[in-house]
């Protein structure tokens, strides 16, 4: 049978409000008393009652979690981080997928709402997602995207960073004539992706000739393989790529490939995500990634603290550091 508060009570000889306050963190000063408080209550496994604590807030135990596309492989990576962050804190997650979809956004919102969610991590569809959020009651974190919105909480990599990280290690393998295949909307993801490419072009005095930016028409393999086969049929095609994600990449591969061209010795390509598929020997995608556990475990955090009343009004960001994954896509030029 499950240890309650008023069995705490009983041994430690206070009353069940006392109990309750010190287990809490509610108006005790630390003593000798409260110590043996806490002490008895992990003595004997007392486990908080969260179906009571959070009907008392008037919020369940769960959190939303919205991801713009499930079936790229980059998403329910960092889905799984986060439901493994939630799940050690005692929450659930309830998962919606709006497909790219602002229309499916704000429903989910809106159902997210009425099962009284403690909080709602976000994906967004587009820059302009956190206006569907902002004047929610409910705690909101973006996450993999960050705003200039200062009341809208965020959880991203350094795009701009990892992107400039990406184009210089090509160029210290010897690449002088780049690309990058980027997303057709512009969003602060993919615009803080174009600028790192740009500011390594600029520091590297490599020339705009040889700094090709293309668009590609989804953020699928297939945007990535009908951008490449264009930049692949214009003349001076580039010996290094910058995908805008692994998945992007893949589709590049497969042009690259499908022209003859060797990936790592002919043409070098990096991506961004460390998706699963990338490390698969065959593959073997030299990408830039944030710690995704870390992502997950971030937004929860800052939810957490949010639904629980701490700085509710105040903005809170974090931007993680990238990291480069070598693998065997990208290959030393030699002039």
């Amino acid at each position: 049978m499950a240890v309650t508060i008023k069995d705490i009570a009983k041994v430690c000889d206070v009353s069940y409000s006392t109990v309750s306050r010190v287990l809490n963190g509610k108006g005790v000063r630390k003593s000798a008393k409260s110590d043996q408080i806490i002490a008895i209550a992990k003595a004997l496994n007392y486990r908080p009652n969260n179906i009571a604590i959070h009907l008392k807030k008037n919020q369940s135990n769960t959190l939303g979690l919205l991801i713009p596309d499930i079936a790229n492989p980059h998403y329910p990576e960092i889905t799984k981080s986060v439901e493994d962050a939630a799940l050690a804190a005692g929450y659930q997650v309830f998962f919606c997928n709006t497909d790219w979809d602002v229309s499916k956004e704000t429903m989910y919102r809106d159902v997210l709402a009425e099962k009284r969610v403690a909080g709602i991590i976000v994906m967004p569809v587009t820059d302009g997602s956190h206006i569907i959020f902002k004047q929610s009651d409910i705690p909101i974190v973006l996450l993999g995207s960050r705003t200039e919105e200062d009341s809208i909480n965020y959880v991203v990599m350094d795009n701009v960073r990892a992107s400039f990280m990406a184009t210089e290690y090509l160029i210290h393998k010897g690449h002088r004539n780049l690309a990058y295949i980027g997303r057709k909307v512009i969003n602060y993801t993919s615009s803080d992706r174009a600028r790192g490419f740009a500011l390594a072009i600029e520091k590297y005095g490599i020339p705009q000739k040889n700094a090709k930016v293309v668009s590609c028409d989804s953020y699928k393999l297939e945007g990535g393989y009908h951008a490449a086969k264009k930049l692949l049929e214009c003349g001076n095609p580039p010996t290094g790529i910058v995908a805008f994600s692994d998945y992007v990449a893949l589709g590049v591969m497969q042009a690259v490939e499908e022209r003859g061209l060797a990936v790592g010795r002919d043409i070098s390509i990096i991506g961004f995500d460390d998706i699963l598929f990338s490390s698969i020997p065959k593959i073997s995608l030299t990408t830039i990634t944030p710690s995704k556990q870390e992502l997950g475990r971030k937004a929860v955090d800052i939810i957490l603290e949010k639904s629980n009343g701490f700085n509710r009004a105040a903005q809170v960001t974090s931007i993680l550091e990238p990291q480069i994954i070598e693998r065997d896509t990208c290959g030393i030029i030699s002039h």
